[in-house]
């Protein structure tokens, strides 16, 4: 399990993730960062491992600003997510991922158990999810840089939530 938190400005989307990999009983420290940015875009995972790094091998499309981005990620993101796991993975239910993603100043959540696209301004996913949005919160009217928010988030779960570890990465588009 993990945290992840994402923000957006409407001109930015910011996402930041910790580098846990538990299972019911121990947790460890990840080399390889859960957050990422490729041809202008910015996701991360949560949840199985091996389901959420298959979101680095998605062609992500350039996309200028009147496209749409929602129909995007439903049809052709969302579509080679879907086949990966089917050539890659196992899609059962404790293989499943929720994914953060943003371009263009929008930011989404989705996971891999309906595939539901959902657009936000800010949130939390993991399994510290509820702990970082309780930060988020109490940060929300503060005059604080966002990346200070979002690390503010990512340490407040993994202080309090034995699934979430760091070191934490943030990124931004």
């Amino acid at each position: 399990m993990t945290v992840l938190v994402g923000i957006t400005n409407g001109k930015n989307v910011y996402i930041g993730a910790d580098r846990a990999a538990s299972d019911e009983s121990t947790v460890i420290t990840m080399y390889r960062p859960k957050v990422h940015v490729t041809n202008k875009w910015i996701y991360a995972y949560a949840g199985s491992v091996g389901t959420g790094q298959l979101i680095e091998f998605v062609n992500f499309p350039t996309q200028d600003k009147k496209a749409d981005v929602y129909k995007t990620i439903k049809l052709e993101i969302v579509k080679q997510l879907k086949q990966l796991i089917a050539d890659h993975g196992d899609d059962g239910d404790d293989n499943g991922a929720e994914f953060l993603i943003g371009v263009n100043g929008r930011l989404f959540e989705f996971s891999s158990s309906d595939w539901g696209i959902v657009e936000v301004t800010e949130t939390a996913g993991g399994s510290g999810n509820q702990i970082a949005l309780g930060s988020l919160y109490t940060t929300y009217t503060l005059d604080m840089d966002i990346e200070d928010r979002i690390k503010m988030a990512l340490e407040a779960a993994i202080e309090y939530s034995p699934t979430c570890q760091g070191p934490v990465d943030i990124m931004h588009i």
